[in-house]
């Protein structure tokens, strides 16, 4: 199916009208800018995928994967289209999370990957329509601080949830296990990448002094009484700050839209 579609626009990229033409049948040429938030070197190093159709009938157009110097430079990409409404589907940075059908899914044991999506509908009825990206951050970096102590030690800590991804389309929530051991960054100081949540039962699990005590935390609980949205389209970073008496939750702004961070949180 996918070469079809290839083929078809290759087909359709050869065909020009003069101006002597009824232009009616002449192609739309259809210019995709990148965001301008995501660094330009981000393109050549991170997956991408594409999914360009036609609104009312849903026949495919484009279905794929552009070259990762499709942006160089702020250029847009340009593709020709029959003359249509079209919608344009984009999803980027997909490492280890499995597609199922529209769904992104996270393996057993791993933490979410760092992907944005995009949606849009698209006027493509002139000779040239143009769009921008707005890729929107769908995952969100979870910092778990613990105050230092000289009477205790943190060992380990690991998250624990009934969600396990989301829909590229809709960005709802999967039902789905999660569990992740958070990634250690130094000394009192965890890192881990969490899905969209669509309860608030996310538990966090901390063992301490060589596991001989394991205390668990409703993470969940504490991150909704903090006010954050899971069902916002782009998902803010939060930072946890935990000792013995006193677990603190922040809602961070994400700093990825400055094009400094793309999947760690650094507080």
């Amino acid at each position: 199916m996918k070469s079809k579609t290839l083929s078809a626009l290759l087909a359709l990229a050869a065909l020009s009208c003069s101006v002597k033409e009824d232009r009616d049948d002449c192609p739309c040429v259809l210019s995709i800018y990148p965001d301008g938030s995501m660094e330009q070197g981000m393109y050549k190093s991170i997956s991408n995928s594409f999914l360009i159709s036609n609104t009312d009938s849903g026949q495919q157009y484009f279905q794929g994967s552009l070259a990762g110097d499709s942006f160089a430079g702020g250029k847009p990409y340009k593709i020709r289209l029959p003359k249509s409404s079209v919608n344009v589907h984009s999803v980027f940075g997909v490492k280890t999370m499995r597609s199922t059908g529209s769904a992104l899914r996270i393996g057993e044991g791993a933490q979410a990957d760092s992907v944005f999506v995009y949606s849009s509908q698209i006027d493509c009825m002139g000779e040239f329509a143009a769009d921008t990206l707005h890729l929107a951050k769908q995952w969100c970096s979870m910092r778990i601080s613990f105050k230092q102590s000289d009477s205790w030690q943190v060992d380990d800590c690991s998250l624990k949830g009934g969600w396990d991804g989301f829909d590229t389309g809709t960005l709802a929530a999967t039902k789905g296990s999660f569990f992740f051991e958070a990634e250690r960054l130094k000394e009192n100081s965890y890192a881990a990448r969490i899905p969209r949540q669509g309860d608030d039962s996310l538990i966090l699990t901390i063992s301490y002094d060589n596991n001989r005590f394991t205390r668990q935390y409703p993470i969940g609980q504490y991150i909704a009484e903090a006010r954050y949205d899971w069902g916002k389209r782009e998902l803010d970073d939060i930072v946890v700050f935990i000792d013995r008496a006193e677990v603190r939750v922040v809602v961070v702004v994400p700093t990825w839209d400055n094009g400094n961070d793309y999947g760690e949180l650094e507080i």
